[in-house]
């Protein structure tokens, strides 16, 4: 089988994504800054109803924050480092545990154990022609080994 041909029998919408991949207690972690997934997170919210209870942890977001609202509490329990605006109105509702640690911090915390990670929604590109695909995380997130 060529690549192409598995990559497009593993495409999956997001409804199918957050169907099978999130599972009751998974720690997950979404991209930051502008590599955030919305449609992951929008669906996430669309499936509220029946969405397993998930710890969803973000260093830095600035997509639309479905999952630091009430209508999501007790299915997504966020845990953030930074304290933009979203973050801090959850804060004062009582939505989120905040976490402080410098940014570079956060992958000894992911690789040491502190906060294992079950799901990583992560953006990347189209594979080219080499079958390479770039990632977009930000340079101040290391990808770890």
């Amino acid at each position: 089988m060529n690549w192409q041909s598995y990559y497009k029998e593993h495409l999956v919408t997001a409804a199918e994504a957050v169907k099978s991949s999130l599972f009751q207690g998974a720690n997950v972690v979404v991209g930051s800054g502008a590599a955030h997934i919305d449609c992951f997170i929008e669906e996430m919210y669309a499936q509220r109803d029946t969405l397993p209870f998930v710890n969803l942890f973000h260093v830095l977001y600035f997509g639309k924050g479905l999952y630091l609202t009430p209508e999501m509490e007790g299915k997504v329990r966020p845990i953030i480092n930074f304290m933009e605006r979203q973050g801090r109105n959850a804060y004062k509702e009582g939505l989120v545990d905040f976490l402080p640690c410098h940014f570079h911090e956060v992958p000894g915390l992911i690789k040491d154990g502190f906060y294992p990670v079950d799901v990583a929604v992560v953006q990347l590109s189209t594979p080219d022609a080499e079958v390479s695909v770039r990632w977009a995380f930000r340079a101040t997130i290391p990808v770890l080994p």
